[in-house]
């Protein structure tokens, strides 16, 4: 990867970490995570190291890429996305959090994958939504979720304070 695509990803960070302090507020310390401790390793995983009143629960992992196109959404079986969704999957995993995948291509607007439990359990009012299936295996889908990231950090952060264990996030 080149110095100018890394300064793309750095400045993508930098820019989620702005919006989740302002989503949280000022109680909360958002911090990017350093690229050596992103896997899960000290208990941390992730772009961003978020901590606050009560446990966040989500691993974000943020992707600017020149190529992504909310197309990329609407394809079935898109390899850029299971790719990214992998990761960030792998990620979240590593740390007993939900995956947040955060993708936006150059000159578009980001979207937030999640499973779509999660943002069910965010209390979604159903303004903009994108449901997609990714295979996780020969046996069955993962039921995701797209929606504008503008409007993910529109959700009242008190919804946070649910109970994140999981809902059957895969099925057959």
């Amino acid at each position: 990867m080149g110095k100018a695509s890394r300064d793309k990803g750095a400045r993508f960070e930098r820019q989620i970490a702005r919006d989740v302090r302002d989503w949280l507020g000022f109680d909360w310390t958002v911090q990017r995570n350093p690229g050596d401790r992103q896997k899960g390793e000290g208990g941390q995983a992730g772009d961003l190291v978020i901590s606050g009143p009560f446990a966040f629960p989500f691993c974000i992992e943020a992707k600017h890429y020149a190529a992504w196109d909310p197309s990329h959404l609407l394809r079935d079986g898109s390899a850029l996305l299971l790719s990214f969704w992998r990761q960030a999957s792998a990620q979240a995993d590593s740390v007993e959090l939900v995956p947040l995948l955060l993708v936006k291509g150059d000159r578009r607007p980001a979207f937030a994958v999640l499973p779509l439990w999660a943002l069910r359990r965010l209390g979604w009012d159903w303004k903009t939504e994108i449901r997609l299936r990714v295979s996780v295996d020969d046996v069955g889908h993962e039921r995701l979720a797209a929606v504008p990231w503008s409007d993910l950090v529109d959700v009242d952060p008190i919804a946070l304070l649910k109970d994140w264990a999981p809902m059957s996030p895969v099925v057959s």
